[in-house]
């Protein structure tokens, strides 16, 4: 779990920072990692589903959506 949470709020971050920028070399790297960030998550996924809380879409994007609107800053 602790993986997992630490791997969504670097996700979070990237796309957060993300939003509304001008398109940049900066960006579309920030781009880049965010995809290859997303596939680390599905590959964890398949490798360790004993490992995640929420194993369903629906339940997924629900703590995703409950994680960002409690986390600060943003």
């Amino acid at each position: 779990m602790k993986k997992e949470l630490s791997i969504l709020t670097f996700v979070l971050t990237i796309s957060l920072t993300s939003c509304g920028q001008k398109k940049t070399e900066n960006t579309s790297q920030e781009k880049q990692t965010f995809i290859k960030s997303l596939n680390l998550l599905r590959q964890d996924f398949l490798d360790n589903p004993e490992n995640w809380e929420n194993k369903t879409l629906p339940d997924f994007l629900k703590a995703l959506s409950a994680y960002t609107e409690a986390v600060q800053g943003h």
